[in-house]
């Protein structure tokens, strides 16, 4: 699925946006916060493995560039 990754000009945030689903990723010194964004039909196919496999998406690219 095509991704695009956008950092946000003034906030320590990105936004991962997808064509079903965006993820917004804050951080801060101690903490990450990420809110998910789903259309209804991400939505009525999201499983327990799904946000897993989200979370670990997440984490390969917080890591990648060092937060």
């Amino acid at each position: 699925m095509p991704t695009e990754l956008r950092w946000h000009p003034e906030l320590p945030q990105f936004t991962i946006k997808a064509p079903m689903l965006s993820f917004i990723v804050r951080f801060g010194p101690e903490e990450m916060r990420v809110d998910a964004e789903l259309s209804l039909a991400a939505k009525a196919f999201a499983t327990q493995r799904h946000r897993a496999k989200a979370v670990d998406f997440i984490e390969s690219i917080v890591m990648s560039i060092g937060l």
